[in-house]
């Protein structure tokens, strides 16, 4: 693939205009007539399964007329949740901070994946890694692995970025979330809700290119499967290709999504859908910071495209996932919802990353890190719910009971070593200050790739296997017509043991070579977690609301804690949380909008760090609190103006730290990829009749006063280890043209205008993950309905 410059962007009108003519000729018409020659016909349904659907194709022909003159508008707001629940509510009466992401905001805020989702909430925080690995930065919170995502509500591996062509919006849960979900961060929990089987035709293609080299395809196809609608269809694909703003990385990945609903009576829907994604990339691990002066870091003084890896670095992302879900609603009102989820991730890496901090004369270490890696992990979920309405003393209250279960398994084989410019393994000198380090130079050193594993120094295998089961309950309690109750509570029962051996030397077979095993980690946690809701309706369309909740994060991998009666140590408590919660919510404009305010105070104790008084085990050190404030809005100011506006402030800092020797940040420390202040505003505007009715203008700016974050270093730095770093603060300014006709839309949408620079670390750390941002780029495309 040709790497591209990313400084090009300002002959954007002609690549538009010479890439959009000959895809559309060539793909896009084709394509598009082929599809709507294979969809299966619109069909009559003797019971519509959307009654907003039916009525909108009744009436006159003026009324139909008025459907086709709002072409333009966007859709910024959705009123409707199911990730803070399990039950599908109205956003006002939901005692707890929810930012649902439509597809229109996914697209006008440019959101390409998991992590670019700070673009459109202004809590959020970011990483910037070109490693297929999703973190996310909620409240101040890092969220990352198996916690980082869910797909309709199920864990999901955390070492791919999944790709977003089969979701319809996102649902980010501010919060406490363990109540219902089990373990997780107290940043929050961000749910991926998938595009459904309809008995309304669907059919649309789209072409897109953009900066880098960008082509992208995709295709979503829906309708019903039988004369009477109860065989539904959807059917989302694509296909992107693109360079990045790193020289010599790329990105090329296939995806095909179907989905086959069957409902049987009325009352039952079945639902069995298939997420399939095969990714290639180059992986980017950015770099350390620079010790210019002693205990004095910055950024290495280098342009943005500079490669601090190989170009022949090589990652291998292929995941199959799998969902059923049957819903039946019985005649007494209530609904039985048993859903069962499973996937696969098979992962191969062969990779080299350079190392991290240099010296004041940008001097590296003489080579890089360079590994092999084979992994796969297999996860299944299940659950069962049941959701119905008792009636107490004359009130209609709601119960809700589940039941679920979470199993994973990851083995992986791993191999790596330090290898110099003539492709000799350096670890062992380099560890005790030997090798000649090399200045820095604009394009990447000439590091052999390492075709055969064993040819590396040191290796590591490893299986771990989790088990996570719990029981949900929550009653939503209605004493009176203005005061809803929602109290909230699980047990769950976690456990784990992770298995590892490890090598070194010349092997001349990796696959057969036997390892020195070390001994067994287990662990296991049992814990109640309780969440309390209350939602006071102040008038018919305003609700204030208090939320107070607790959630756990267990401490997995190689820390243990000091035992007396043990010498491989025991497992570490978890991680708590506690958050309390008070805001407002309202749908204002004659319901056209929706307005959200919270202030809230979290705390997060139990952090792990390095156990002075027993070496080589860890103990809980560390603390964190974080104090903010929220407000949002988003909607339909008028018929031709869509805003969606995202403010947050928040105080947050390390209230308990290692004092020395250790790796938690002392007390005081602010932690990284957490804005101080921010703002994330989006407006459409649409002209809806005339001449040029259809035509839509857009604009954007996200911007973050980023906190000096704390995170380690190789040398020097505080008493723990670490230093504080000024990354530099997060502006960005989109401006957006679409067109849009009954079939065809056109759009040319480009990104961070004034093409601002900031780095931001992948955790808390500067030795190595410290990426910079795209910069300026641009996309441009076409879509065809039928």
């Amino acid at each position: 693939m040709k790497n591209s410059d990313p400084r090009t962007n300002s002959s954007i009108a002609e690549a538009v205009h010479s890439a959009l003519a000959s895809k559309v000729t060539m793909i896009g018409i084709p394509l598009a007539v082929a599809c709507n020659a294979f969809a299966p016909p619109a069909v009559a349904q003797d019971e519509p399964q959307n009654d907003q659907a039916s009525q909108s194709t009744e009436g006159s022909s003026e009324e139909v007329m008025d459907e086709v003159v709002v072409h333009g508008t966007v859709t910024l707001r959705h009123n409707r949740a199911f990730s803070a629940t399990k039950m599908d509510m109205d956003l006002k009466d939901i005692a707890q901070s929810v930012s649902v992401i439509t597809e229109d905001l996914i697209d006008m805020g440019d959101v390409q994946k998991f992590q670019d989702i700070y673009r459109v909430d202004a809590s959020v925080g970011t990483s910037h890694r070109l490693d297929d690995f999703p973190t996310n930065f909620f409240r101040g919170f890092s969220i990352q692995g198996a916690n980082a995502i869910r797909v309709d509500g199920f864990r999901f591996p955390g070492n791919i970025e999944l790709d977003l062509a089969a979701f319809e919006r996102f649902e980010l849960v501010k919060g406490p979330t363990s109540a219902l979900f089990g373990q997780n961060s107290l940043g929050g929990t961000v749910n991926a809700v998938t595009k459904q089987p309809t008995a309304e035709r669907v059919g649309e293609v789209g072409l897109e290119i953009g900066s880098f080299n960008a082509y992208r395809v995709d295709i979503d196809l829906g309708g019903a499967l039988s004369g009477d609608g109860r065989w539904q269809y959807r059917l989302n694909g694509a296909y992107r290709d693109t360079d990045t703003y790193i020289n010599g990385s790329s990105d090329e990945a296939v995806i095909i999504a179907p989905s086959i609903a069957f409902e049987p009576s009325a009352q039952t829907r079945m639902v069995l859908a298939l997420n399939y994604q095969d990714h290639q990339d180059s992986a980017h691990w950015g770099t350390g910071l620079q010790e210019f002066a002693p205990g004095q870091y910055r950024v290495l003084p280098t342009s943005r495209e500079h490669n601090f890896g190989q170009t022949w670095n090589k990652r291998t992302n292929e995941a199959t996932l799998g969902t059923f879900r049957v819903e039946h609603n019985f005649d007494g009102g209530w609904t039985l919802r048993v859903n069962a989820q499973a996937s696969t991730v098979d992962t191969i890496a062969n990779q080299c990353s350079g190392d991290g901090n240099s010296d004041a004369n940008g001097v590296l270490a003489p080579g890089c890190w360079t590994y092999f890696s084979d992994g796969t992990t297999d996860l299944f979920g299940g659950e069962v719910n049941l959701i119905g309405d008792v009636s107490i003393m004359g009130r209609e209250h709601t119960l809700f009971f589940g039941v679920d279960y979470t199993n994973s398994r990851t083995e992986q084989r791993f191999a790596y070593d330090y290898i110099d410019d003539n492709g000799d393994g350096l670890y062992a000198q380099y560890a005790n200050g030997g090798g000649v380090g090399f200045r820095l130079t604009p394009e990447p050193s000439a590091v052999h790739p390492v075709s055969n594993p064993a040819d590396l120094y040191y290796f590591y295998d490893s299986i771990n296997e989790t088990a996570f089961a719990g029981v949900s309950l929550q009653a939503l309690l209605n004493p009176t017509d203005k005061l809803q109750i929602l109290l909230s509570g699980r047990f769950t029962f976690d456990e784990a043991i992770e298995r590892s051996s490890r090598g070194a030397g010349s092997l001349p077979d990796l696959e057969n070579t036997p390892f020195t095993r070390d001994p067994n980690r287990e662990f296991s946690t049992e814990e109640f977690v309780p969440q309390i809701g209350v939602t006071y309706a102040l008038t018919d369309n305003v609700n204030a609301y208090l939320n107070w909740g607790e959630t756990y994060d267990p401490i997995s991998g190689f820390a243990r804690e000091f035992d007396p009666n043990d010498p491989n140590g025991r497992p570490l408590p978890p991680e708590k949380g506690e958050q309390i919660e008070i805001g407002l919510k309202a749908d204002i404009l004659d319901n056209r909008a929706s307005l959200t305010a919270a202030i809230f105070d979290m705390d997060r104790t139990g952090i792990a760090g390095p156990d002075r008084r027993n070496p080589g085990f860890s103990t809980p050190v560390g603390a964190q609190n974080v104090k903010g404030a929220e407000f949002s809005i988003n909607g339909d100011i008028s018929d031709s103006i869509d805003i969606f506006w995202s403010l947050s402030y928040l105080d947050a800092e390390y209230t308990k730290g290692e004092i020395g020797g250790g790796s938690v940040a002392p007390a005081g420390a602010r932690p990284v990829n957490t804005p101080k202040f921010a703002s994330s505003f989006f407006a459409n505007y649409a002209i809806l009749d005339g001449t040029f009715s259809g035509l839509g203008f857009g604009v954007g700016w996200v911007y973050k006063d980023m906190y000096d974050g704390w995170g380690l270093v190789f040398n020097g730095g505080d008493a723990a280890g670490g230093v504080t770093a000024d990354l530099g603060d997060i502006s960005e300014v989109d401006i957006r043209v679409h067109y849009e006709t009954e079939n065809w839309k056109y759009y040319l949408s480009v990104s961070d205008v004034f093409d601002s620079t900031y780095y931001s670390p992948v955790r808390a750390e500067y030795r190595w993950g410290v990426s910079v941002n795209p910069g300026t780029r641009f996309r441009a495309g076409v879509k065809y309905r039928f």
